[in-house]
């Protein structure tokens, strides 16, 4: 078992909004330091496919819940690769390799 000492103390974003619904993915993207991650989950994930999201980012990496892409019926194959698409066994190491963590609504 890990301690609190040994995790990562880079931000981990939850966004859950899409950019059509909420400023919250471009309020995110305005806060985020190098080495942070991005997790794209709920209606998020219709962001998925958007590489301009990922380009002026290249020291920040990107996820998607892949329940969630497969709720909305976006085909994976087709998202940028520079997004990690994990599931929700990822999505707990992720929160526990990160701290804090930010939601975005």
């Amino acid at each position: 078992m890990s301690s609190v000492a040994d995790r990562a103390v880079t931000m981990l974003h939850l966004v859950h909004h899409s950019a059509s619904e909420s400023p919250a993915l471009q309020d995110c993207l305005s806060a985020i330091t190098p080495g942070s991650g991005v997790l794209l989950i709920q209606n998020a994930v219709y962001e998925a496919s958007a590489d301009e999201l990922f380009q002026n980012h290249n020291e920040v990496q990107f996820y998607a819940l892949e329940a969630d892409l497969q709720a909305r019926g976006i085909d994976t194959t087709q998202l940028s690769g520079a997004l990690q698409i994990i599931d929700y066994e990822g999505f707990v190491d992720l929160v526990e390799r990160h701290n804090p963590i930010q939601s975005w609504f």
